[in-house]
Order: structure tokens, then sequence, then C-alpha cells
């Protein structure tokens, strides 16, 4: 009788070390998938950043003239005419596209 008992309890306690270790496993996994979205909107953030800094810098280069050579240099002419002006404005929407 005591040999049943004792084997009952081992049985017992397998049991609860089993549903102990699956208890954590899924804790496991919970964490794992909490960590990956929180990734996912970290990610998220940091393009929606680079994507505002980007514009930023482009509309602080409207109004000036990009030359057509490599690397691109940028001029903003003291005096406007019509011609410089469209140059100027057909630059930004060049950039705009880039």
């Amino acid at each position: 009788m005591e040999k049943e008992a004792i084997q009952q309890q081992q049985v017992s306690v397998r049991a609860l070390k089993d549903e102990k270790r699956q208890s954590l496993a899924k804790s496991k996994e919970d964490l794992i998938q909490k960590k990956d979205n929180l990734a996912r909107k970290l990610l998220d953030l940091e393009n929606t950043l680079l994507e505002t800094r980007f514009k930023k810098y482009i509309s602080q280069l409207d109004g000036f003239i990009h030359t057509k050579t490599l690397p691109k240099l940028l001029w903003r002419p003291a005096e406007s005419s019509d011609v410089l002006t469209k140059l100027a404005s057909e630059s930004t929407e060049q950039l705009k596209v880039q």
C-alpha cells in the first residue's frame, strides 16, 4: 500500500511538473510574441521618423537650383527670374521623385 501511495504521489508530482513546464513554455511564447510586436512597432516608428526628417530636408531645399552633375551642387540665385524659378521648381520636383 505504501508503495502505491508513493507511486501515486510521484505521478501527481510529474503531472504538476509537466503542467508547470507547459505553463512556462506558453508564457515564454507569449513574451516572444509581445517582443516581436514591440519590435515591429519600433521599426514602424523609426521609419515614420526618417520619412518626416526627409520631408523636412526636402522642404528646406525648396527654391534651390540643382546641377545635373554628380555630386549635385545647389545654387540659390540672388535675383529671381521666370527661368530661374522654373529651374528651381523642376529641381524640387526631381528631389520629391527620388
